[in-house]
């Protein structure tokens, strides 16, 4: 009995978070077009940016479109903290291009939901330490290479007859 509830429980999540994570989607969207459009009457050169990468925002556009108060309802509606719009902006420009496109927007939120868990922070240090791991090993290797190219070069010097 608790196990059906607990799945219709689920099931409601699920089309509750997509409903909302839809309407705030299009809100974001329909935000960044009128701040371009608003944009463009003030100086009608800057055209060409009404239609480029509609569904992409620069930093600029997206802090001003999360300040809005509808937004930061339904990011508070879907159990996201907001405390630093900046910030934000880079963690969801997942190929650090200055730009961020709704599905990483889509997919950044859906990864804030909620409380960080252990295993989060547990997984970013494993991540991390893997990572320097890995920068060691490089250093390394470079270290190696300027030493053998160091040495080839006495070498060279030495056989060299002037």
């Amino acid at each position: 009995h608790n196990d059906v509830k607990r799945k219709y429980a689920q099931q409601y999540e699920r089309k509750y978070v997509m409903r909302k994570l839809k309407v705030l989607l299009e809100r974001v969207q329909w935000l960044a077009q009128e701040r371009r459009d608003s944009m463009v009457m003030q100086d009608p050169s800057l055209d060409t940016i009404r239609d480029a990468y509609v569904s992409d925002l620069i930093e600029e556009e997206f802090v001003d479109v999360m300040e809005d108060e509808k937004i930061q309802a339904m990011l508070q509606d879907l159990d996201i903290e907001v405390f630093n719009l900046a910030g934000m902006f880079y963690a969801f420009d997942g190929n650090v291009n200055g730009r961020v496109t709704l599905q990483e927007l889509a997919e950044g939120i859906m990864k804030l939901r909620g409380s960080p868990q252990k295993s989060d922070v547990i997984g970013c240090w494993v991540s991390t330490r893997s990572l320097h791991e890995k920068f060691d090993q490089l250093k390394l290797l470079m270290q190696v290479q300027g030493k053998a190219k160091r040495k080839g070069g006495e070498l060279v010097r030495r056989n060299t007859v002037f």
